[in-house]
Parts: C-alpha cells; structure tokens; sequence
C-alpha cells in the first residue's frame, strides 16, 4: 500500500469493542452458565463470552452497560468484577 488509500487494515480497526467482566453470585449451575450465555447472546450478538462457573464469573466483549442490563433483565444480580 502506498499510503495514500485511507484503506485501514482490519487488524488495527477500532471496532469499539470494549471488554467487561461481572461477578454473578447467583450464576450457581450449568443451567445458569446457559441462561447466562443466551442473555449475553440476545444482548450482544457475537460478542466472545467467557465463563468460569466455580468462581462466578463471566467476561464479555462488548458494552458493559449493555452487558450489565442484559444479564439483569435474566434475574441476576451482576457486579463488576
């Protein structure tokens, strides 16, 4: 590339992801790992999520807020971690 092209590589694209990562006490079994990750995929379809079902807790990329509101709306009790 000459550097002319206002082309960007995808690689350094910011994509506005950003990252949260919640404490859910009440996730407490592998139903609630599946009623986690369903939320999380309505709210953020795509978003890569995480969980670690011994330690409650469950990182997500994507907006917190949304996150947040999303794993609510399930009848948990988030906390960001």
């Amino acid at each position: 590339m000459c550097g002319c092209s206002t082309h960007t590589d995808a690689a350094t694209q910011d994509t506005g992801a950003t990252a949260a990562s919640f404490h859910l006490p009440d996730m407490t079994c592998g139903h609630c790992e599946k009623t986690v990750r369903s939320a999380l995929a309505s709210a953020l379809p795509g978003a890569a999520v995480d969980i670690d079902l011994p330690t409650h807790t469950v990182k997500v990329d994507g907006d917190a807020e949304t996150a947040r509101a999303a794993l609510v709306a399930a009848g948990y009790t988030p906390a960001m971690a």
